[in-house]
């Protein structure tokens, strides 16, 4: 009898640093996965089309990955999430 199979978990920590100040209306995580894709989409079209397609709050079968929010010195300004110049932040994204 073999092991069970163990699913690989891998995290990729990437720090951001804004040259100017990015204001959001919605999470920053809308823009930075946004960003993501079409980074992707220059190495693999159809992988970054399928990561895109993938419906919100599906299961992790069916999206195999996460980013997380924002991290670092943000503020908050009329509704909207700030990021200064020069104040280094932190997303990370996960595969699973």
């Amino acid at each position: 009898m073999s092991a069970p199979e163990v699913p690989e978990l891998g995290v990729l920590h990437l720090a951001v640093v804004p040259q100017q100040r990015c204001v959001f209306r919605d999470s920053p995580a809308v823009s930075l996965r946004a960003a993501l894709l079409r980074r992707l989409e220059l190495f693999d079209p159809g992988l970054s089309q399928a990561l895109h397609d993938t419906p919100k709050g599906a299961s992790s079968v069916e999206r195999p990955w996460t980013i997380s929010p924002l991290l670092g010195p943000l503020t908050r300004h009329a509704g909207s999430i700030v990021a200064s110049p020069a104040e280094a932040c932190r997303v990370r994204l996960t595969r699973l």
